[in-house]
C-alpha cells in the first residue's frame, strides 16, 4: 500500500493515466499515449478507467521491472 501511494500523487486511492505516466517514467519507460491507455486497459479489471490498489498489485505482477524498481 505504501508503494501504490507514492504513485497515488493526488490522494484519490487511484492510479490514472497522469500518475501512470509518471511511474513508467520513474522506472525508464516513458510510454507514448497509445501504450499509456493500452497498459492502464490491460491493469483495470474493473472498467473504471483508473487503476485501484489491488489493480496495480497485479500489474506489479506482471511487469518485472517496476518490481525490481519497487523492491518486490
Amino acid at each position: 500500500m505504501e508503494n501504490f501511494a507514492k504513485f497515488d500523487t493526488n490522494g484519490d486511492g487511484s492510479i490514472d493515466a497522469e500518475e501512470l505516466a509518471l511511474v513508467m517514467k520513474m522506472i525508464g519507460e516513458p510510454c507514448d499515449t497509445f501504450t499509456l491507455k493500452a497498459l492502464l486497459k490491460d491493469a483495470d479489471s474493473d472498467g473504471d478507467g483508473v487503476m485501484s490498489f489491488e489493480e496495480f498489485c497485479q500489474l506489479v505482477y506482471n511487469h518485472k521491472q517496476v518490481c525490481v524498481y519497487l523492491g518486490f
